[in-house]
């Protein structure tokens, strides 16, 4: 999240954006913990191909949890 630049044309498009984006990851680490499938999103379907079962997938959950935690630190702004 700390290289993450978006910029919006409002304070309250800010905030959503902001709020979007740590959803989105957070709901990533959920289907790479295997606590959820991931339905028909393709984006998710794809990032999952790409990290094999076991250790690297368990790492890639964390790192994603980790990122959602930061996103206080992302340049989000209007």
């Amino acid at each position: 999240p700390d290289q993450i630049l978006v910029m919006t044309f409002t304070r309250a498009a800010t905030r959503e954006l902001g709020d979007r984006i740590r959803r989105r990851l957070a709901d990533a680490a959920v289907v790479f913990r295997g606590e959820a499938g991931a339905g028909d999103d393709r984006v998710l379907t794809g990032l999952l191909a790409a990290f094999p079962a076991g250790e690297a997938r368990a790492a890639a959950a964390r790192r994603l949890q980790a990122a959602a935690e930061a996103m206080d630190e992302a340049a989000v702004l209007t």
